[in-house]
């Protein structure tokens, strides 16, 4: 048999992951961790599929199969497949991420906060260091199809004309260079006030990211300002605007003091227009552990409190839930990626943003040289171990946050991938009733 002919023959992708659907009896979700497709068979191709019988199923479903990678060709190497469209991802990306703080400086104390750690904030970003920001910014994304750039901090309103100068400035830019380009900020939301929405929108920055962590009296005692009043209601009162001039996304960051309030949250900002249909989105945050901070859930306390959360909240209006895919990438394993702090530093992962000692670089160096910290993340190899080469969700979990990693001193998978059935069922159903409560929204609106 020659190659030409082995390549005709269809095998099972040994990245494929089979879930009964209990509510559609007859019926198999399939999930391949190579492409991320996702889609309902008859029990009887599941079956074909299990047993590697690819002759035993229906011709009209083959192509779809093999569309969505769940069929391939017989002489594929699919690890080394998966390592080719990993390293394209990795270092092919002809886009540039670069996130910006241009404070460390918060006008909130939270009691969680992973910059709370740091001590002796610097000052803010200084004109010269801006200038050699946007410098390093152009010189990364040059000759590239887009420049996604993202305001972080500290609290990047603090200082408002800054962010808008440099963000129109390299907004500017890339439009001389026909280049795509998409701004967002990360805020509290306490000086989020309509004249900020109003002046940022007006330059281009188009997304904020927002954080409540309950309703008021269990948000103010987590995110209050450093004289230790209260923030919610200035929040909330922002967002009632915010929600109309730009994409809004709100983040409720999860732990074991406020786990039960967060239902009572999203109902809240429903009824009051904040979350649902063409307004903002809302999403689960798990707190990780810095400094003295002893509240945080567990990677498998997390993971099945969010579960039973979306699936108590299925289909709601705003609710993101999100699964791993083979496209989603961080800052550490992106080429064309940086955060960049206040003073000029670089570095491969915002959770260690301030901490000179993880800095890989400056932007102050004319010269771009990065120094070896930069070689530890690059050399986070998930197909240099062999439990990783050997997994089934290898293409969408790529050893797991690079960060843990590097601490933990090898691949941290996370939890997901011990409940990866449940997290495709659960993102399913929220899927699809999102979809049809969508659908009648909108059949609502235009009387139809």
């Amino acid at each position: 048999m020659n190659a030409s002919t082995t390549n005709r023959i269809l095998t099972p992708s040994r990245y494929n992951h089979m879930f009964t659907l209990e509510e559609e009896p007859g019926k198999t979700l399939l999930y391949n961790s190579s492409s991320g497709a996702l889609v309902v068979i008859d029990d009887e191709i599941a079956e074909a599929l299990y047993s590697k019988r690819s002759g035993d199923i229906p011709a009209e479903a083959v192509n779809d199969l093999s569309t969505g990678r769940f069929l391939i060709s017989a002489g594929v190497d699919e690890l080394l497949s998966v390592y080719h469209d990993t390293m394209a991802l990795w270092y092919g990306s002809n886009y540039t991420r670069i996130s910006v703080a241009p404070t460390m400086e918060c006008n909130f104390e939270c009691s969680y906060c992973f910059q709370g750690v740091l001590e002796n904030r610097p000052p803010a970003m200084n004109k010269t260091t801006m200038n050699k920001t946007i410098d390093f910014a152009k010189k990364l994304a040059k000759n590239t199809s887009g420049l996604y750039l993202s305001w972080f901090g500290g609290e990047p309103l603090l200082v408002p004309d800054l962010i808008v100068e440099a963000d129109s400035a390299l907004k500017n830019w890339a439009e001389k260079q026909s280049m795509q380009f998409s701004s967002s900020v990360t805020t509290n939301g306490y000086l989020l006030t309509r004249d900020i929405v109003d002046m940022l929108v007006a330059n281009g920055i188009s997304h904020a990211n927002v954080t409540l962590d309950g309703l008021q009296e269990v948000h103010d005692s987590r995110r209050k300002l450093l004289g230790g009043q209260g923030t919610f209601d200035v929040i909330v009162a922002n967002l009632r605007y915010a929600v109309t001039k730009m994409k809004v996304t709100i983040r409720a960051n999860v732990d074991r003091d406020n786990s039960s309030y967060i239902g009572l949250l999203l109902q809240f900002l429903a009824q009051q227009d904040i979350v649902g249909h063409q307004k903002a989105d809302f999403y689960l945050g798990h707190v990780n552990p810095f400094g003295q901070y002893s509240r945080c859930m567990t990677d498998h306390e997390f993971v099945n409190y969010a579960l039973n959360w979306y699936g108590d909240h299925e289909g709601h209006s705003g609710v993101l839930f999100n699964v791993p895919t083979p496209v989603t990438n961080c800052l550490a394993h992106t080429f064309r990626a940086f955060a960049v702090d206040s003073q000029g530093f670089l570095y491969k992962c915002l959770e260690v943003m301030g901490d000179e000692k993880e800095a890989v670089g400056s932007v102050c160096d004319e010269s771009l040289q990065f120094n070896r910290e930069l070689q530890r993340w690059v050399a986070l190899d998930p197909f240099q171990v062999e439990k990783c080469r050997a997994c089934n969700i290898l293409p969408s979990c790529r050893g797991g946050c690079p960060r843990r990693w590097l601490v933990e001193g090898e691949p941290n998978c996370g939890a997901t991938a011990h409940e990866l059935g449940r997290y495709i069922k659960s993102y399913f159903r929220h899927s699809r009733a999102r979809a049809l409560r969508a659908g009648k929204e909108s059949a609502a609106k235009t009387g139809c």
